[in-house]
């Protein structure tokens, strides 16, 4: 189980990852562009295209070694910061761990290191394939690059299609030792082939932006349209990364999202104790610390008691898979609660594992972990024997994810003699009273018996707590791919405007003010943030779908039901279109300070 929670969270941090190859490829391919000139002069000097290749290529490299270098401190930096973060969910959901500054391993360090230089120089590799086989000849004209893209388009769209395709077939595999590869290739698999539909969406839809921006902007919004498909190249880069940062926030927010209602809705169903006691010394789920006698005894002779229910549990290890043993008192269960099972009439199963001592239940993580269903046997070992049990039942639960083997206690007792306590349940004939019978028991106790209390109020802000502590460093990682894809914008829309130089000198020369040119860059910015938003909000669905169907189910077994958080994703399509104005900014204030007379004076 820590295995798969390393490996989600190493996953959230390659798509991080990806986001910052998209910014070095466009960071690349624009000082190619404004450097096609110095260049071709090269060439024309009796340069080698071989050289020219490897010149871009170590550039790279040098961004790779600094920016990792930088990576590897903040990286560092960011661990200090999340450490009790990380390490509480940890104690919540597996063991106990007490941590009081980061053990930095160096073996991780050069790994990471090693892994930013490739993903950067690999990055680099098509803008400096590109640079070297152009000829010498084309470096003097401007666009000789943009129609090389352009009359690449259907091979992009191509190689798009046959990822995504690729993509739903890695859904379709099984884990691999538990571990989800092939969920992971999927969403890689999503992520590439909906980026590489940017150039051909930005392509599609000119007519539709231009008539748009020319009705709501003017003039300033029509060429701010059309530039955004002549500089095709840059522009769909920065899209792309800006797409990828918005595939995520969404996928990983449709996915959160609908766990937290999934759990909401479950807990509301079945903890309808309104007391629950456990022992002070349990520090991790799945800990074996037992509850003292008395505790019971006195809580059942309380006059408020109207009934109780009695939980041990034991954790086992079962065709050498660790999972655990439970046993509730499924009479007070059918009396007082309820289950959700994944099939069948919940009466008639309730009934079946109280009258027959040969049957039990299961959870669902349990028949996904282990590969049972509803009416197959299962052996276990107990203390007076062998037996084999029939699974009457399987129903829903999000407390483990190393699953649950619940026996009727009156038989747990008998065949593992075993009466020891784990949690009680104290279910009151007045629920006001919830509160005041807590605080009467942690009183009673305080002295005598080490025991935890809570309200039923109390236990579910207690998970929704764990629950949200549990995802709380994802934010961090989306945090970081938006400010990544912001400097792509940036990137991409200070080489338009240095490629556009004079352009732009024309447009002031005829009259144009500086407040249009600034429009003009900023209303640009925006429609790649409304593009973005588009392709990254359906791409983050198609990756939500991945994280909930496969990666999630194969990781811990559970089954979430999908829920759409619109205000997430309305709040996500508004972050992106700040993100992408802000970003404009920089590149419009520095289009507005072009000197006109400079500009022109070739002309």
């Amino acid at each position: 189980m820590l295995s798969a929670f390393e490996m989600n969270l190493s996953a959230l941090a390659f798509i991080s990852l990806l986001v910052a190859m998209f910014l070095i490829y466009n960071t690349i391919t624009t000082n190619a562009i404004r450097r096609r000139r110095e260049i071709g002069i090269l060439r024309a000097l009796g340069l080698g295209a071989s050289e020219v290749f490897l010149l871009f290529l170590l550039e790279a490299l040098l961004i790779g070694i600094l920016g990792s270098a930088l990576g590897v401190a903040l990286g560092i930096a960011l661990a200090t910061y999340t450490l009790s973060s990380v390490a509480g969910t940890i104690t919540a959901l597996y063991i106990y761990v007490s941590v009081k500054s980061v053990n930095i391993d160096w073996q991780v360090v050069v790994l990471s290191f090693a892994v930013g230089v490739i993903a950067s120089v690999a990055s680099a590799f098509f803008p400096a394939l590109e640079v070297y086989r152009v000829h010498p000849r084309e470096t003097f004209h401007v666009q000789a690059f943009e129609q090389k893209f352009s009359f690449n388009l259907r091979r992009i769209v191509a190689i798009s299609l046959s990822l995504l395709l690729l993509g739903i077939g890695f859904a379709q595999l099984p884990s691999v030792d538990g571990k989800p590869i092939f969920g992971y290739a999927s969403a890689i698999c999503a992520i590439l082939g909906f980026a590489l539909l940017s150039p051909e969406l930005i392509t599609l839809s000119r007519g539709i932006l231009e008539r748009l921006a020319k009705h709501l902007f003017g003039i300033e919004g029509k060429l701010a349209a059309s530039n955004l498909a002549e500089s095709l190249n840059r522009t769909a880069t920065a899209v792309s990364a800006l797409m990828v940062a918005v595939a995520m926030l969404i996928g990983i927010s449709v996915m959160v999202g609908s766990f937290r209602q999934t759990v909401v809705y479950w807990v509301d169903q079945t903890l309808k104790a309104d007391v629950f006691i456990a022992p002070a010394e349990r520090f991790a789920v799945g800990s074996n610390v037992p509850i003292a006698r008395e505790v019971l005894d006195y809580v059942s002779k309380l006059p408020e008691t109207k009934a109780v229910d009695a939980f041990s549990a034991r954790p086992i290890t079962l065709e050498g898979k660790p999972t655990v043993l439970c046993a509730p008192n499924f009479e007070t269960v059918k009396a007082c609660t309820k289950l959700l099972f994944r099939t069948g009439n919940d009466e008639e199963i309730l009934n079946e594992v109280i009258n027959n001592s040969q049957s039990l239940l299961v959870t669902e993580v349990f028949a996904n972990k282990f590969g049972y269903r509803e009416g197959d046997s299962l052996t276990l070992i107990s203390p007076t024997g062998t037996r084999r049990y029939r699974i009457a039942g399987v129903y829903y639960d999000y407390a483990s994810d190393r699953g649950l083997i619940a026996m009727h206690r009156p038989y747990f007792e008998k065949f593992w003699q075993d009466d020891k306590l784990n949690n009680i349940g104290v279910y009151l004939h007045d629920k006001s009273q919830a509160e005041r019978i807590v605080q009467q028991i942690r009183a009673e106790f305080a002295d005598r018996a080490p025991i935890l209390a809570y309200s039923n109020f109390g236990l579910r802000s207690r998970v929704l707590d764990v629950f949200d502590q549990t995802f709380a460093i994802t934010y961090v990682l989306q945090f970081v791919a938006m400010i990544v894809a912001a400097m792509g914008v940036i990137s991409s829309l200070m080489a338009i405007i240095f490629e556009r130089r004079r352009e732009i000198g024309m447009l002031r020369a005829v009259g144009a003010s500086v407040d249009q040119v600034r429009n003009m860059t900023l209303i640009e910015a925006g429609l790649m943030g409304i593009l973005a938003s588009a392709l990254g909000i359906t791409c983050g669905f198609v990756l939500a779908l991945i994280l909930i169907y496969v990666i999630n189910l194969q990781s811990f077994g559970w089954t979430i039901q999908v829920h759409l958080p619109i205000a997430a994703i309305s709040g996500a399509g508004a972050l992106v279109m700040i993100t992408a104005l802000v970003s404009g900014w920089i590149p419009a204030r520095y289009a507005m300070r072009l000197a006109i007379a400079e500009q022109v004076r070739f002309e």
